[in-house]
């Protein structure tokens, strides 16, 4: 499920809530290039059997 956040920019403690959302990104983003990075090696060891 996607998860969306909303954030103000007039609301209070906007810039720490941009932050901090912007660093969860850069987790997630990371986490995601080697999930993907691990399918393609394994595909291309083992073709199509990988998947």
């Amino acid at each position: 499920m996607l998860n969306i956040k909303k954030i103000s920019s007039c609301s209070e403690g906007y810039s720490e809530k941009l932050k901090k959302h912007i660093s969860q990104r850069k987790v997630n983003t990371s986490n995601i290039k080697d999930v993907v990075k691990d399918i393609i090696s394994e595909v291309r060891v083992n073709g199509d059997q990988a998947l």
